[in-house]
């Protein structure tokens, strides 16, 4: 079971790694996201130690740019919830993540205006670049 497990993980190591890719919606227009899980109770040899599997969080965004010097970027941040809901169970809950339209002046001067969830513009804040 234990050979089967590292193998498993070795497989999704190597496809995480190459699996990055926009996916043209249009001439303009491209999707991108990920999706981040986890895995717990791998560690009993019986079969039903109670081993888990669940959605943290799917993200998926959308960007636009055209030949001019406009671009815009919008992502939804779908949380796969931890938190009980007052019936019982889990809630899950759908945010938008950034949400922002950027003006290139030139080469080396753009204005970023918009929700980027971040201080400065350039932590990371997503699983994907949390390492």
């Amino acid at each position: 079971m234990k050979k089967t497990l590292i193998t498993i993980f070795a497989a999704f190591a190597l496809f995480a790694s190459t699996a990055k890719a926009d996916i043209a919606l249009s001439e303009n227009l491209t999707m991108y996201g990920y999706l981040d899980f986890w895995l717990d109770g791998f560690d009993s040899d019986t079969a039903n130690s109670g081993n888990d599997l669940g959605v943290q969080e799917l993200e998926i965004g959308f960007a636009w740019a055209d030949d001019g010097p406009w671009s815009a970027v919008y992502e939804l941040s779908i949380d796969g919830g931890d938190a009980v809901a007052p019936g019982g169970g889990e809630t899950t809950s759908v945010a938008t993540e950034t949400a922002t339209v950027t003006y290139a002046a030139s080469d080396s001067l753009s204005y970023t205006m918009g929700n980027i969830l971040s201080y400065q513009g350039f932590e990371a804040y997503d699983a994907t670049g949390l390492y």
